[in-house]
Parts: structure tokens; sequence; C-alpha cells
């Protein structure tokens, strides 16, 4: 968050990191190889870990504070593909023409 004195790249830092998480927003287990792996995988793709309604909250308050409120819905879909993308396939919200069109982008790289 930026202070009352801070300056336009601190705000402007501050703002680009809206999404960034905190410690307690990722799951752990107790056994060693399975938090280095959760580790590695949380420096690799911020979202993993997060509960779905830990990741809807995330983008609905960043929804909000961006006034894109209108497009919550298609930031959560993005967000739960972009948390997971190998199994876009399984996500139950997308219909059947978004899985298409992320199965054809996928398929052309």
């Amino acid at each position: 968050m930026s202070s009352p004195t801070a300056t336009p790249k601190e705000k402007k830092n501050s703002e680009e990191h809206s999404l960034q998480l905190d410690q307690n927003d990722v799951e752990y287990n107790n056994d060693y190889s399975l938090q280095k792996s959760n580790t590695d995988a949380v420096l690799n793709n911020p979202l993993y870990g997060l509960t779905r309604k830990q990741l809807f909250a995330k983008f609905e308050k960043f929804a909000a504070d961006k006034n894109l409120s209108h497009e919550v819905e298609t930031l959560k879909k993005g967000a739960l593909v972009a948390q997971n993308p190998a199994n876009f396939r399984s996500i139950d919200i997308l219909t059947d023409e978004e899985r298409g069109v992320i199965d054809h982008e996928y398929k052309n790289k």
C-alpha cells in the first residue's frame, strides 16, 4: 500500500503488485519435499496453492480497485486457467467454447 507521501514511482509499484500473495494465502504441507515443491511452484506461479475462494477474493478486489467489476467473471476464469494451465479442461466454470479457444491457443503456441 502506498503512503500519503509516496512518490509516483512507489504508488505505481504498489498498484502493479496489488495481487501479491501473503504468506498465509498459501497452504503448505509439513513434509519437507512437498514444502520445497510448493515453494518452487509458488515462485514459478504465485497463484499456486490458493483455494478457489482465496483466488476469487483476490481477483474480486483487483477488479473493484481497477474499476473492472463488469469483467470479474472473466478475470476469475482467467485466474483459474493461469493457476493451472495444463488442467484447463477440468475447470468447471469454463464453457465448451472457452475450452475450445484455450485448447486451440495451447496447441498453436
